[in-house]
């Protein structure tokens, strides 16, 4: 019924899930892409917008309304209130609360094979719990941290480029969390070799697409609803030229369509190459700690170098939208003690793992903290 059109599953409704499962600073980037005009009339932008309520966004755009009823104008929501699974997607603050498999399984392996019994890296489930933008900053992390990375330059200050094209990595990710099948009950599965990088995506091509008709760039969204609203979120043009543009950083990636195990497989083989360090690949290890007293072997060479927990990996990653200290406290699940303070929010700046909003004024009302640029 889907491959026919007659079943949009981006658009089946979330029976337990209710507006207060969606994340408000989420929804503010998305409005703020969305609707550039008249925020932009009323001075809002990505420098300020973080100061402003959802509320007093949606008024700007539609005065009068609500979220709710500005998402059900979007069809993100349906008239009778219920949220469809696009928005849960796009701005849930824990889908996988509703929708356990739909998330990503990131694992770097020892060798080339996936019946190998060590690995080197892999993302804790708990680490990928988010909609699709954390989820897609997750991944990228992922390779940042795996990958290696190349001298381009003559001076060995310069910092490196990634063995595999970023932008090619980008596009691909990207593709794999709009256009996945969401009715096949599976993650998508990110696997590092040491000779290549696979990507596994439930669903084979719908609608009788071919290998060929991707690599020239034809566009079937087969989940419409979300790939109209995503483009808001998620770094991608809308217009079909991503895997076009993946292939033209990087020739050698490969594309299997699997009629049997009914998935899709992007194969990109990796180059033998002298590795150099840089401070972008130096993050290992942040996502591979087993418990909370476990050191890394490779911390981060920032201001201050700390053994990173779990929880406090954790808290990094949520911290990709700005959050609050309450926000903070909440998702690690703890009092707003001093101790848990100077743990979650006071290391992770010292460290350079996170940074302030507003760095000049500490004791800003409108205070959040954010993952630094050299994580994102």
């Amino acid at each position: 019924m889907a491959d026919s059109r007659n079943l949009r599953p981006d658009e089946l409704i979330i029976e337990d899930a209710t507006i207060k499962d969606l994340d408000d600073n989420t929804l503010k980037t998305y409005l703020l892409k969305r609707f550039p005009i008249p925020l932009k009339k009323s001075e809002i932008d990505a420098s300020n917008i973080e100061q402003c309520s959802l509320q007093d966004v949606v008024s700007i755009i539609s005065e009068g309304f609500d979220i709710e009823q500005l998402l059900r104008n979007l069809q993100l929501i349906k008239p009778n209130g219920k949220l469809t699974l696009t928005a849960l997607l796009l701005f849930g603050k824990v889908p996988q609360r509703f929708k356990p498999v739909l998330t990503v399984k990131c694992v770097s392996f020892y060798g080339d094979s996936i019946g190998g019994p060590e690995f080197r890296d892999k993302v804790n489930d708990n680490d990928m719990e988010g909609n699709l933008l954390h989820q897609y900053e997750c991944v990228m992390q992922f390779f940042r941290r795996n990958l290696k990375y190349i001298q381009v330059g003559k001076e060995f200050n310069q910092p490196g480029q990634m063995e595999i094209p970023y932008l090619a990595l980008q596009e691909l990710i990207v593709n794999a969390l709009v256009h996945r099948s969401l009715n096949i009950p599976g993650p998508i599965r990110v696997f590092i070799f040491d000779n290549r990088i696979e990507i596994h995506s439930p669903g084979c091509l719908p609608f009788g697409l071919r290998i060929k008709d991707v690599e020239q760039g034809t566009s079937l969204p087969r989940n419409q609803l979300l790939f109209a609203n995503a483009i808001y979120l998620l770094p991608y043009s809308g217009i079909g030229t991503g895997i076009v543009r993946a292939l033209k950083e990087d020739s050698s990636i490969k594309f299997e369509n699997n009629n049997e195990n009914m998935e899709f497989t992007i194969i990109i083989p990796r180059k033998q190459i002298d590795s150099v360090d840089t401070p972008m690949s130096n993050d290992n290890n942040y996502t591979n700690c087993e418990n909370e007293n476990e050191e890394s072997d490779n911390t981060q060479s920032t201001k201050q170098t700390i053994d990173i927990t779990k929880k406090q990996q954790d808290i990094i990653n949520y911290c990709s939208i700005p959050r609050t200290a309450k926000e903070i406290f909440e998702r690690a699940g703890v009092s707003r003690h001093s101790k848990n303070a100077k743990l979650y929010i006071k290391d992770l700046l010292e460290s350079g793992l996170l940074e302030m909003l507003y760095p000049d004024t500490p004791k800003h009302p409108n205070q959040k903290y954010r993952k630094t640029q050299l994580q994102l």
